[in-house]
């Protein structure tokens, strides 16, 4: 992608990658839905940034790693069926803290055997995260936003020993396994205003304390 610009949808597979600076791609015009089952990645320096319009579904089927650009949900869903990598912790050419994560409002989500890690702070995020299946990991403790949090099948991690996890008090869990891996004596971190989130549709693994 040489420079910013508007398409329906991403589909077919090869490389997403920026030639110039840090464009954006928007995609989702006309509503449409697809399915990229190849690579987004960073070109040395540059990143590209994807952001999603329209009420379809764009489908990330490949591999993303190394934080390649900031995803923007402003409307519709992304739904995660291969494995993707957002929110590096340090540039690879500065060593200077950046955050490339989740932003918008709009549904971030796993389907199948699809695996999301999220690893830095996703602030600006106000949507949903939906898992449906696969795994999504939260690995930072704002990872997930302001949003709500949906758990229907799959799993939903936790991951980052030392932190306090406040977004399960947005959470709705029907289906599929909660893990934690945390070391906090604040067990109210691990509730909801109404008390416990875990129904018994639901299956919780924990290690550490809680």
């Amino acid at each position: 992608v040489y420079t910013s610009e508007a398409i329906g949808a991403v589909t077919g597979s090869g490389i997403l990658r920026p030639i110039a600076a840090n464009p954006t791609l928007t995609v989702g015009g006309g509503d449409v839905s697809g399915d990229f089952a190849g690579t987004w990645v960073r070109s040395g320096s540059n990143y590209l940034n994807i952001t999603k319009t329209g009420t379809g579904t764009q489908t990330f089927s490949g591999t993303i790693d190394g934080a390649p650009g900031v995803l923007t949900v402003n409307g519709g869903a992304v739904d995660f069926t291969g494995t993707a990598v957002f929110g590096r912790r340090t540039s690879p050419n500065t060593g200077n803290i950046v955050t490339r994560a989740i932003q918008g409002s709009g549904t971030v989500g796993t389907s199948g055997s699809g695996s999301l890690l999220l690893r830095r702070s996703g602030d600006g995020f106000t949507g949903t995260l939906a898992v449906a299946g696969g795994t999504l990991t939260v690995a930072h403790p704002d990872a997930a936003g302001s949003g709500g949090l949906a758990l229907s099948g799959g799993t939903l991690a936790f991951s980052n020993a030392g932190s306090y996890f406040t977004v399960l008090g947005g959470t709705t869990l029907s289906g599929g396994t909660l893990t934690t891996d945390v070391t906090t004596d604040d067990y109210g971190t691990m509730h909801n205003t109404s008390g416990d989130v875990v129904p018994g549709s639901t299956t919780h693994a924990y290690h550490g304390r809680i």
